[in-house]
């Protein structure tokens, strides 16, 4: 008779726990809900299975109250463990928020036409003509690549501009070109305290940007401005075959921070079309901060809206608190 009472409670208290546990991971995840529940009462079916088969011999009543209570606690920590497995096993999934903040932010047209006549004009430093020629040649390719970009979302680098132009790689020219962009390379004041704000709250933290320059010369500046740190990784579409917003480009991004449930993510940036869209085409919550100055070509209607804007980078940390 009581070998059946401890069946009956193993099995019951192990899919009790895996509940309780799985009613609470709902919340984070609804794949974790399920899980947890399987786990659970697969834990007690297991060690009802394992109980003795045979009656146990005659005891006081004292003696059956310790054995009672024995394979209670046992099944309590049976139950807690799978829900605890089950937790390591579904850890990327009910992890943190993701936060993606973009490197680099829209350039008007102008500067992408004078970034190529500095190039061109170290490349051709005693000829202007030719500067000129190599100027128009580059701006050309430029925007033939970024066309790429918005229609196709096929990622490039310099190099690709370069060979489309015809124009040779030169160091000091791609110096002066670099040089060119710096002043516009500087982060916002509010990043690095917001920043800081979410890692205090166990954040793990992300970049995620389209953009044909070398991730050394990203990483240096964010170094210089002292946030580099703050994240936990930064994935460059230069290092990719495929930009925003193609799905490919935002699972780089999240493997790299190693987070595997894009509901738990969010996507903060300043383009409707490359990063609206493009998160929430994924599965990601996403948040625009609509302050760059976007060249006209590379702008494309959306019918989506974000989950959240804000005007400052500093509102960031209470938006996403209530998330």
């Amino acid at each position: 008779m009581l070998t059946r009472i401890y069946r009956t409670v193993a099995a019951a208290a192990a899919c009790l726990l895996a509940a309780v546990g799985g009613v609470v991971l709902a919340v984070v995840s609804p794949a974790a809900f399920a899980a947890v529940i399987g786990t659970g009462a697969g834990v007690g079916v297991i060690v009802a299975m394992h109980l003795p088969h045979t009656e146990p011999p005659a005891r006081s009543k004292a003696g059956h109250a310790v054995e009672i209570g024995v394979a209670a606690a046992a099944v309590a920590v049976f139950g807690l463990l799978a829900m605890v497995g089950a937790f390591a096993m579904l850890g990327a999934a009910a992890g943190p928020l993701f936060l993606v903040l973009l490197g680099v932010t829209g350039a008007g047209l102008w500067r992408h036409r004078a970034a190529w006549r500095a190039y061109a004009g170290a490349l051709h430093v005693d000829d202007a003509d030719r500067a000129a020629d190599a100027a128009r040649r580059l701006h050309e390719a430029d925007l033939g690549r970024w066309a790429g970009v918005r229609d196709e979302h096929r990622a490039f680098t310099i190099a690709h501009v370069l060979e489309d132009a015809a124009a040779r790689h030169d160091t000091a020219a791609l110096d002066a070109y670099r040089d060119f962009w710096v002043p516009a390379t500087h982060t916002d004041p509010e990043a690095a305290p917001m920043l800081a704000a979410l890692r205090a709250r166990g954040l793990r933290l992300g970049i995620l940007s389209s953009t044909p320059w070398p991730a050394a010369w990203h990483e240096e500046w964010l170094r210089r401005d002292g946030v580099l740190d703050l994240f936990d990784a930064c994935v460059w579409s230069s290092d990719l075959e495929w930009t925003k917003p193609h799905p490919t480009a935002f699972r780089a991004a999240l493997d790299a921070v190693g987070v595997t449930d894009p509901a738990r993510c969010v996507y903060v940036g300043d383009r409707p079309y490359d990063d609206v869209s493009g998160a929430k085409g994924v599965g990601m919550r996403a948040v625009l901060v609509p302050h760059s100055d976007i060249p006209a070509h590379q702008q494309v209607p959306v019918d989506v809206s974000p989950d959240g804007v804000i005007a400052r980078l500093a509102d960031l940390p209470d938006l996403i608190a209530r998330w």
